[in-house]
């Protein structure tokens, strides 16, 4: 009788010590893409905010932003809402003047302004579209 009590509390732990031992044990493995600190070679997004304010667009291949440079001498711009570009800036779908998709022609626009006594004086650049695409951003003029 006590071999036989022997032999099942002996069988008892070895069962025990052999189960816990097989016992799967969870591990959560949680990554980012993009890392959070991450550089980047080439990044690719339907959508994307940039901002901490800034709410996400609603359409893919929209870009918000309150502030972004593009390029690696590109200096960060102090305004809110301005790009500033050391490079080329492209999009696949065509520019929309004045509510006109495809539009050709040459805008020219303000980019500062400045008052000398009574006369107010302006700088300003010439803006080519062809097809709907910006394809001229001339330099800015001098003070007129």
């Amino acid at each position: 009788m006590k071999k036989t009590v022997r032999f099942f509390v002996v069988l008892l732990f070895i069962v025990l010590c052999t189960g816990i031992s097989v016992i799967a044990e969870e591990i959560t493995l949680t990554t980012y893409y993009p890392a959070p600190f991450g550089n980047y070679n080439e990044l690719q997004a339907e959508k994307l905010a940039v901002g901490s304010s800034t709410t996400m667009p609603s359409v893919d291949g929209d870009l918000a932003a309150l502030r972004i440079a593009v390029g690696s001498g590109a200096t960060m711009p102090t305004t809110d809402g301005d790009l500033v570009s050391n490079g080329t800036i492209r999009a696949n779908t065509g520019f929309n003047f004045n509510g006109t998709d495809g539009h050709t022609g040459s805008y020219q626009v303000v980019t500062d302004v400045q008052m000398v006594g009574l006369a107010v004086q302006k700088k300003t650049r010439t803006i080519t579209i062809q097809g709907g695409i910006i394809t001229d951003v001339s330099g800015e003029s001098a003070w007129q």
